[in-house]
């Protein structure tokens, strides 16, 4: 291999590592920052969970539930609903994470799952 090869190459892989790394980091900022504000829980109370399925953006069909559930923050009630909920299972305490500056920014959770305020850091 000549000097020049080598070089091209050494360049070449660098530009591919640095494209890879800045990919990730968009990645994990959006990751991130979509759930930032989301500081708050509160337990919930399941209204109900009907049984239903969908496709996924490969046309895979899916199923699991539509959970409509209702929660208290500051004092006032306040409604969701989960249209593509696969984690629902009857009797388990389920939690709403939520920006307790803007209550209806929700996101129901398992009660087991993972902290609401929780960052995605490496």
């Amino acid at each position: 291999m000549t000097t020049e090869s080598k070089r091209g190459l050494l360049i070449g892989s660098s530009l591919v590592l640095v494209m890879s790394a800045g990919i990730v980091l968009g990645i994990i900022y959006y990751l991130d920052s979509s759930s930032g504000h989301r500081t708050a829980t509160a337990p919930v109370e399941i209204v109900n969970a009907v049984p239903t399925s969908w496709s996924d953006s490969s046309k895979t069909k899916k199923y699991g539930f539509r959970v409509s559930y209702r929660f208290i923050a500051d004092g006032q009630t306040i409604s969701g609903v989960d249209e593509k909920n696969m984690s629902y299972r009857e009797g388990e305490q389920f939690r709403v994470c939520y920006d307790p500056k803007n209550p209806s920014d929700k996101h129901l959770r398992s009660s087991g799952g993972m902290d609401c305020a929780k960052k995605i850091l490496f």
